[in-house]
């Protein structure tokens, strides 16, 4: 069993390293003529948009990580008071019947809680499209500008 999940991890290191070496050849601008080269030798072909571009990724991923964990938190906040509205519902059908007073401040609490937590998902997974469109545009620039072609491992 442990030789199987060594061999995983290995075929794993293995696909990401293959990876690195395609983007570092596709990073290159002379890499279809010269073929595979040493990767001091990549470094030294690396252009002021090459950095920029590593560098915009870089700053959104740090930027966004924050986001997808308030996405997470807003999801779960919103099914929570979701089913604190149905219960509350309900509560308020069982009062009426029973001619009971009808209290509906916990009810509008859920729901004030609910819309919020609605319309910040709604946010943050608008504001994470739109953040992939712009880094498609930007990857569709650059690889339409060197002539890179996309390759699948």
């Amino acid at each position: 069993m442990r030789t199987i999940v060594n061999l995983n991890i290995r075929s794993t290191m293995v696909r990401m390293i293959v990876r690195m070496e395609i983007l570092l050849f596709s990073m290159s601008q002379d890499a279809t003529k010269e073929g595979v080269m040493s990767i001091s030798r990549r470094l030294q072909n690396v252009t002021k948009k090459d950095l920029l571009r590593f560098f915009l990724i870089v700053v959104f991923s740090i930027i966004f990580s924050p986001f997808l964990i308030a996405l997470i938190l807003f999801s779960i906040i919103g099914l929570f008071s979701i089913i604190g509205m149905a219960y509350e519902i309900v509560g308020i059908i069982y009062d009426f019947y029973r001619d009971q007073n009808i209290y509906f401040d916990p009810f509008i609490t859920f729901f004030i809680l609910t819309t919020i937590s609605c319309l910040g998902f709604i946010f943050i997974y608008k504001t994470g499209d739109w953040a992939c469109n712009i880094f498609l545009r930007l990857g569709e620039k650059y690889v339409s500008r060197r002539g890179v072609k996309d390759k699948e491992i």
